[in-house]
Formats: C-alpha cells, structure tokens, sequence
C-alpha cells in the first residue's frame, strides 16, 4: 500500500456514520468513472471508440496522439489521477464534516419513536382540529432539511398556514440498523 493509498483509508476510517448518506454512491460513481476511463483509453487508443460526428475528428487526433505511449503507462497515469482525485474528495469531505458552523436546530415534541426513528410534532399548539401533514425526509438527508432555520423552513411555512407538520427523523443509524428494510422499522 502507497502512502496515499494510507491517508486515503485513514480518512474513510475516520468518518463516523450519522445517517444513511450518498457517500457510498459518490465514491462508486468514481471508481466507475476511472474503470470506464481505463476502457474509454484503449478503445480510444486503438481507434474503436465511437464519436458523434461534431468530435470525429478530434477522437481521430487523440487517438494518434496515444499511440505515442504505452498503454500501460497511460493506464497507470490515468490510475495515479483517479486515485488523486478521490483522495482529494474524501479530504473535502473530511474537511467539510469538521467545519465548526452548527446550525441551531428546531427542537419539537417526539410523538412516536422506535430505535432511533422518531416523529416530531411540529406545530402542537395547533390542536387535532388543524389538518395534518406527515412530512417524510429522503433517506439521504437529516430531517431539519425541512425546517431549516426561521423564516427559511417549510415546517415554518406549513404552520403559520395552519396545517400540523408531523416530521419523521431519521436519527442516527446504528450498525445493527444498518440492513434493516421499511418493513422491518415500520
């Protein structure tokens, strides 16, 4: 293992899970652009890759232009990059989850919970005569996506309506959730 390939496991090691997230989907679509990359190359290089006729002739010249170099160089150049590059995601990442800005979440009754799922009712003054609307955030992101600071919130908006937001969160998975199915939690 290379020293990069070391930071580069030290920061995926050091991310703590606080919900399900797209993370998993960003680091594959990676590693599918630089394997499709690999493919895209040789294809290009032996001159198989097929162009929309406005880049013809630019495919052409790229492709004497890669005959030039062996392909297992161009191969390892273009596997230095694409690890280079998801290293540098990750940092960013890493140095995103560190940035000491917290917003001041809303905090609401909990109505109902199992584990760490729970549905907050976020306008109780409003009674059992206002019309209720169940609020279901993405499994990819926190709950406050919905009420994300005042006067920028749709719970905010929905009450000030007159209609009864009840908010489920999410919370935080914990590794024996982690392979549970809706029918499972619900």
């Amino acid at each position: 293992m290379n020293e990069a390939t070391i930071k580069m496991t030290d920061v995926a090691q050091n991310f703590r899970s606080l919900a399900p997230r797209p993370l998993g989907l960003h680091l594959g679509l990676s590693a599918m652009t630089l394997s499709s990359s690999v493919n895209a190359i040789v294809m290009c290089r032996s001159g198989q890759l097929p162009w929309i006729p406005e880049l013809a002739q630019e495919g052409r010249e790229l492709s004497e232009k890669l005959q030039q170099f062996d392909i297992a160089e161009i191969s390892a150049a273009l596997a230095s990059e694409g690890h280079n590059k998801l290293v540098s995601m990750m940092s960013g990442i890493a140095k995103y989850r560190k940035h000491p800005y917290k917003r001041q979440e809303s905090q609401h009754p909990i109505i109902w919970s199992k584990g760490n799922i729970k549905l907050n009712d976020c306008a109780p003054d409003l009674g059992q005569s206002s019309p209720i609307l169940l609020m279901v955030p993405s499994l990819v992101n926190r709950a406050y996506i919905l009420d994300l600071m005042p006067g920028n919130s749709l719970v905010e908006a929905l009450r000030e309506a007159g209609i009864r937001p009840l908010l489920i969160d999410w919370g935080e998975v914990d590794p024996d959730e982690k392979e549970y199915s809706l029918m499972i939690i619900f």
